[in-house]
């Protein structure tokens, strides 16, 4: 039995749960905010559901702009 470790993927090239676009309009939402003020975003959900995934392919999003 081959066992897989839980790693994060590091971009859209490697989702293969087709979450790209959901970080596409996450990223739009944050560079749509024009409020001198901070606020806070918050991604919530259980160990292995894929936050840190989606976190960097809306990082990717933004860096790519």
């Amino acid at each position: 039995m081959l066992f897989e470790p839980d790693n994060p993927i590091q971009g859209k090239a490697d989702d293969l749960l087709g979450r790209s676009a959901y970080a596409h309009a996450i990223a739009d939402a944050l560079l749509s905010q024009r409020d001198s003020e901070a606020y806070v975003v918050g991604l919530y959900g259980a160990w292995g559901s894929g936050k840190t995934s989606l976190l960097n392919m809306v990082t990717e999003d933004i860096r790519s702009r």
